[in-house]
């Protein structure tokens, strides 16, 4: 069976008229009392699965951030792989948020381990070419109509406060360390990129926190999907992030974990109305300006 994660993606995005991914990072404290009771793993489990059906015509994928799941040991590892395999098999994308950056057989390996749980997996390419070509042998277009052809998010322009540390670092000429990045990005994708394809499988993590930027990649990358987190908790700009969306609402995904995930009170009967309450105005907010979203009228 073949598959391909641009693909897929895209169709969604086009039918649901959405870029949200439902970030998993399991904070058992916060879920809804009633799956706080009993057996751990067991209540985060059905938690995420009934918010993957709760936003269901609302979400296009799944963001699992693996090191909520590693504080848990063995049994983490395992939850991780069932959720992964959940989401598939609600036909969302998955992206395996495991920032790997290593080199050589060590990030061979690590290809080989995490994409068989998720479609695309971010990485960290501060390590040089060598932490991302092993997993460009899985992002290649000769694997369409062949086997699964997967994706990576390199990178970039990141959400968090001390992000220009190193990313915004300018080498004599004043070209930034982040600009540097793109570029290699661009590489990669093209390597990588179909005949006749508008958007490869290698795309770049931007901020939606750093709206003053994200012009100015998607300029850079116009073949890339950005995925923007840091809309929600963190105060990301969704008009700025909808702005980088091409007239048919494609190129950018926008995860949403304590936004969408602890958007109620734990003992709040309603959480699930609230739940889909917070997606449909996220989308109502994004889909402004879009002429691609605007002119389906049907659906949420």
């Amino acid at each position: 069976m073949t598959h391909d994660y641009v693909s897929q993606l895209s169709e969604s995005i086009r039918k649901k008229r959405s870029p949200l991914v439902l970030g998993i990072d399991p904070r058992p404290e916060n879920m809804p009392r009633a799956f706080q009771q009993g057996d751990e793993i067991d209540g985060i489990q059905s938690f995420y699965e009934r918010l993957m059906d709760v936003l269901g015509d609302y979400i296009v994928g799944v963001k699992p951030q693996i090191a909520f799941f590693e504080i848990f040991g063995a049994e983490g590892f395992g939850l991780y792989s069932k959720l992964c395999e959940q989401a598939r098999e609600r036909g969302l994308s998955v992206i395996g948020d495991v920032k790997r950056g290593d080199i050589g057989s060590t990030a061979q390996a690590y290809a080989q381990a995490h994409f068989q749980w998720a479609d695309c997996l971010t990485v960290n390419p501060y390590l040089g070419a060598d932490s991302i070509l092993p997993f460009l042998e899985y992002c290649r277009s000769e694997r369409i109509d062949k086997a699964t052809r997967y994706g990576i998010f390199v990178l970039c322009v990141t959400s968090n406060p001390s992000w220009a540390q190193f990313q915004g670092f300018t080498d004599a000429h004043g070209q930034a360390l982040y600009l540097e990045v793109a570029s290699a990005i661009r590489q990669w994708n093209a390597d990588c990129l179909g005949s006749g394809e508008a958007y490869g499988p290698v795309g770049a993590v931007v901020g939606a926190t750093r709206p003053q930027l994200l012009a100015e990649m998607r300029a850079a990358l116009p073949s890339s999907f950005l995925l923007c987190p840091g809309i929600g908790a963190q105060g990301g700009d969704i008009d700025a992030v909808a702005q980088a969306c091409d007239k048919d609402g494609l190129g950018v995904i926008v995860p949403m974990s304590r936004g969408l995930a602890q958007c109620f009170e734990v003992d709040d009967l309603g959480w699930e109305a609230k739940v889909r309450e917070k997606a449909e105005a996220t989308l109502a907010a994004f889909r402004r300006g879009i002429p691609g979203f605007q002119r389906s009228a049907g659906g949420h």
